[in-house]
Formats: C-alpha cells, sequence, structure tokens
C-alpha cells in the first residue's frame, strides 16, 4: 500500500464542498459513518457552529473527515494548583470524529490529520488560549496506538461505548517536538 502525502489531500469545510462528495463514505464504523452521511448530524452541527467539520480529499474522493469544537475539560486539583488557578477547567479543542475511509486507511491519512490539527490548535492557542487537545477513540488497538504514537496519552477513562479518553497537553515550543 503506498502513502499518502500531505500535499496530495485537501481539506475543505464540510458547507463548501457538494454533500453528495460524502454519501459512501465508510470508515467502518457505522456510528461514524452515520455522523457524517445518514443522519445529516454533521452538516446541521457544522452550520449551526456547534461543531466545525473538515472533509479530507484525494483525488477527488473524500478519504477522511473530522469534526471538532471549542470546549473546556477538567484536569485533576493537582494540576490546578501546579498552575496556580482554583478553577479545574481549563480551555479545550475536542475532536469529535476523526475518520480515515476504510480503503484509505494504514496510508498514513490519519498521522496526517493528527499533525495537521495538533499544528492549526497550536497557532490558535498563542491568541486564543487552548491547553488540551482530547477525543474517544474507539477501542481498537490500531487507533489507540495511533493516538499515543502522537503523544496523546490514554487518560484510562472510557464511555459506556469502550471508547478511551485520550488527551495531548499543547507544549509551549512546537517546534522542538516531533509530530
Amino acid at each position: 500500500m503506498t502513502w499518502i502525502s500531505p500535499t496530495d489531500l485537501t481539506i475543505q469545510p464540510l458547507d463548501k464542498i457538494p454533500f453528495d462528495f460524502v454519501q459512501g463514505f465508510s470508515c467502518g464504523n457505522p456510528l461514524i459513518n452515520d455522523y457524517l452521511t445518514t443522519h445529516y448530524y454533521a452538516l446541521r452541527d457544522h452550520l449551526s457552529g456547534i461543531a466545525s467539520t473538515s472533509i479530507v480529499l484525494f483525488e477527488n474522493r473524500v478519504v477522511a473527515f473530522f469534526t471538532a469544537s471549542c470546549t473546556q475539560i477538567e484536569i485533576p486539583e493537582e494540576e490546578s494548583n501546579h498552575l496556580g488557578i482554583s478553577d479545574l477547567y481549563v480551555p479545550a479543542i475536542e475532536v469529535k470524529f476523526l475518520a480515515v475511509a476504510r480503503e484509505y486507511q494504514k496510508r498514513g491519512i490519519g498521522t496526517i490529520l493528527i499533525s495537521f490539527i495538533v499544528s492549526e490548535v497550536y497557532g490558535l492557542s498563542a491568541m486564543f488560549a487552548c491547553r488540551y487537545i482530547f477525543l474517544w477513540s474507539v477501542p481498537e488497538e490500531n487507533a489507540i496506538r495511533l493516538y499515543t504514537g502522537h503523544h496523546f496519552i490514554d487518560t484510562g477513562t472510557r464511555n459506556a461505548d469502550g471508547s478511551h479518553l485520550m488527551m495531548f497537553q499543547l507544549p509551549n515550543d512546537l517546534e522542538d517536538e516531533e509530530y
């Protein structure tokens, strides 16, 4: 299988592409597929400003998408004390969905998207303050390994569906880190 170069991908907001482009997208997880294609929740959330969905195109085909939103996350009291703040909630970006079409998995697209998301959030963080990126990973070894390989920490917290809460703390200097 050939790896795909970041320069071969185009990332567009969901509302800027014909919606029929996303029909037939399948990452292998019906819940994630339905969010994008069947129930139109992604478009509704995108247009109402609840969450932003970006579509990833390769050779004019939808090969991936991710959905993210601004939020906050609770931190341990120990971290709060270390920061010198009394609040246990800090600004964060939640990646609600990150999915790669089944036929394009294991070709580097997930890695490209994680790097892209971290870089974009880091760039905005200087002006809008964001301490963490977090997501709920599907409980599959390959997915968890992808995130931990990019400095996300599996917190040990599980959702009712078995998904893992993964957190990434933005570094002070992104140039010192490899993503």
